[in-house]
């Protein structure tokens, strides 16, 4: 519980993938993320062996100008008062909610 882990999350394709070093809670300020044109590390890689050369990467710098859950609330707000469309819309919701379901049901986790 003490020691610093690696909670870096990454956005994987065909081409590439995007890392984000801070994705839970970015900083307000000069937040990050890179776009690499390349296959990402595996997680299981044998030991020797060589990680895959990265192709091209480009670092991006975002500001916000509030916090994010102060984003966040701002966001619902003018889509409840319909003044902005829900970043996630109903039909994402019901596929995100199938989707967990199935993988419960797999692993015998189911709620009843």
């Amino acid at each position: 519980m003490t020691v610093h882990a690696n909670n870096t999350a990454q956005i994987n394709g065909s081409n590439g993938f995007i890392e984000v070093p801070v994705p839970w809670k970015p900083p307000m300020a000069n937040a990050k993320f890179m776009v690499k044109q390349s296959t990402p590390t595996r997680q299981d890689r044998c030991k020797g062996s060589a990680p895959p050369a990265t192709t091209a990467s480009k670092t991006h710098n975002v500001d916000a100008n509030k916090p994010r859950y102060a984003l966040e609330a701002d966001a619902f707000a003018a889509a409840i008062r319909g003044e902005a469309k829900p970043f996630v819309t109903a039909q994402e919701t019901l596929g995100n909610m199938r989707v967990l379901d199935r993988i419960r049901h797999q692993i015998g986790l189911e709620f009843r």
